[in-house]
């Protein structure tokens, strides 16, 4: 059963509600010929604040996401995957309203590995963990 673990909030930061509603939704990789993650980010938008979380969609298995930043045209943080202990950095450049690039970094026993990958935001309604959030225009709330 995956660690059910809460969503890192922004601390600090100077963008605006305006901005983060480019941000918010549920992010997955583009399908590529070499090898596309079934992990899932999840961008949220409450009380002021992007919340962050991740989810392998293959196995449940829930990231804890830390030191969230957004500057008003790219998203940065730290992801752990908790059964392996794997860490990894993220940034997301909006390249557009649907589509971002996505730098990740991370260090293993082969050595430092940073790539690129393209990401799109999925069609659905906007959910953290199973619970609906709300975006910067919306009524709902998260529980």
């Amino acid at each position: 059963m995956a660690n059910k673990t809460e969503p890192k909030t922004v601390k600090r930061g100077h963008a605006t509600v305006r901005s983060a509603r480019r941000i918010v939704g549920v992010w997955e990789q583009e399908t590529n010929p070499f090898h596309t993650t079934t992990v899932v980010y999840t961008i949220a938008f409450e009380s002021g604040r992007l919340l962050v979380g991740g989810v392998d969609e293959e196995d449940g298995t829930v990231f804890k996401v830390s030191n969230v930043r957004w500057d008003g045209k790219k998203l940065c943080f730290y992801s752990l995957f908790p059964p392996t202990g794997h860490k990894a950095g993220h940034v997301l450049h909006l390249l557009g309203t649907k589509r971002a690039k996505h730098q990740v970094t991370y260090s293993d026993e082969e050595g430092n590995y940073v790539g690129e990958e393209i990401w799109r935001k999925r069609r659905s309604n906007l959910k953290l963990h199973g619970k609906p959030v709300s975006s910067p225009t919306s009524k709902r709330r998260l529980t």
